[in-house]
């Protein structure tokens, strides 16, 4: 079996694993908010956990914010920029994650903000250029900026240093989803300038549902979750202590796996070669851009990608489309869309994300099966 998936969600790593087998044979188990002895045992290992993701992430341990996940982090961080500004306008780009599009979207149409959507460039990048030029034109009028570090699609990296340090410059708070980003290349929170970032521990190899919001500074965050008075008194609800603990070992395995990735790109790189030898028509979306080392978003333009999809399990290869079907009408993907390329393209497109351990061998096997599926999908269609 080949999982090529990682984008979605990576597999639990097997530090993670033997970690919980230990701790499950512990009688470290109780509410981390009690004033009793295992209360606090607890709430001493969660202190701790806190300190590791600190260091690895290059953070303090009072900017870290535990959450269930990057949605919940995307989403709280947003609500509490809006409340900490008497501003409404939002420059974003036009190729957010559905955590950030969605709810930006739903705050425009109720007339909370003006949004203002960043362009794509044909290359998968954002259009920087017309970035810097809406901070500059708008700025003291907007609440924030929010844009992706990585694509989840297309992999492509994009280049904020420049609206950064504009945005710095202006004081304008600037809030970057970098869920696809952390774990594959190397990060540090302090060095990277932004306002707020986010961590979703199962895209590491940690336990689903748990995260961090890292925050420059606490005192922009107001509670989303009210109740008790957990998380310095702004997220409230029992700390998912177990989930949490996973994700810090998970962040101890990052420079281990950022040096493994660097040989994944390389076989990934000659993975795609291979791919445009065999087929003329294949394209790979991000191409010209840098990528994520573990990423291939690929198109091919005369086969359907659910169809593809299915081929490619029946051998035991799992990887994900760029579209839904209802009613069998096909949605484009937001980055095809974003990228201004022919509806098309984005049918035909599949998304294949490696892990850190994707070998030669996966490689070949996947080069070898999809020859077999796109042919056999082309004489179908053509009878």
């Amino acid at each position: 079996m080949i999982y090529a998936d990682y984008n979605s969600t990576a597999p639990l790593l097997p530090s993670v694993k033997e970690y919980l087998k230990t701790r499950l044979d512990t009688p470290f188990f109780a509410n981390p908010n009690s004033l009793h002895t295992r209360g606090r045992q607890v709430k001493e290992i969660l202190e701790n956990s806190r300190r590791y993701c600190a260091k690895f992430l290059d953070a303090d341990s009072y900017q870290i914010f535990y959450t269930s996940g990057a949605t919940e982090s995307l989403n709280w961080a947003i609500h509490s920029l809006l409340s900490a500004s008497k501003n409404k306008i939002v420059i974003s780009s036009n190729q957010e994650h559905p955590a950030v599009s969605k709810l930006l979207n739903i705050l425009y149409l109720t007339g909370d903000i003006d949004l203002h959507l960043i362009p794509t460039l044909p290359s998968g990048e954002i259009d920087s250029i017309q970035t810097l030029d809406l901070i500059n034109n708008l700025g003291n009028k907007i609440a924030f900026v929010t844009c992706l570090m990585a694509s989840n699609e297309t992999g492509v990296i994009h280049s904020l240093d420049k609206i950064i340090d504009l945005c710095n410059t202006k004081d304008i708070p600037i809030l970057s989803d970098s869920t696809q980003l952390i774990g594959k290349v190397p990060f540090s929170f302090k060095s990277s300038k932004l306002s707020m970032a986010v961590v979703s521990g199962h895209k590491l190899g940690a336990l689903p549902g748990c995260g961090i919001l890292l925050v420059k500074n606490p005192k922009l965050l107001s509670p989303l979750i009210v109740g008790g008075e957990q998380e310095q008194g702004v997220r409230a609800g029992t700390e998912n202590y177990l989930g949490i603990e996973s994700l810090s070992i998970a962040l101890n395995e990052i420079p281990t796996h950022i040096n493994l990735y660097k040989d994944v790109q390389k076989l990934k790189n000659i993975f795609e070669q291979q791919l445009q030898s065999i087929f003329s028509n294949l394209i790979i979306l991000g191409e010209q851009a840098t990528r994520l080392p573990n990423t291939s978003y690929i198109s091919f333009p005369q086969i359907h990608s659910q169809a593809l999809q299915i081929e490619l399990e029946s051998e035991n290869i799992f990887v994900t489309t760029s579209s839904a079907c209802a009613d069998n009408e096909p949605h484009t993907s937001i980055s095809v869309s974003a990228m201004g390329l022919d509806d098309q393209i984005g049918r035909g497109a599949i998304r294949l994300s490696f892990g850190p351990n994707t070998s030669q061998q996966d490689f070949d096997y996947i080069v070898e099966k999809l020859e077999y599926a796109v042919n056999r999908l082309q004489r179908l269609k053509s009878r």
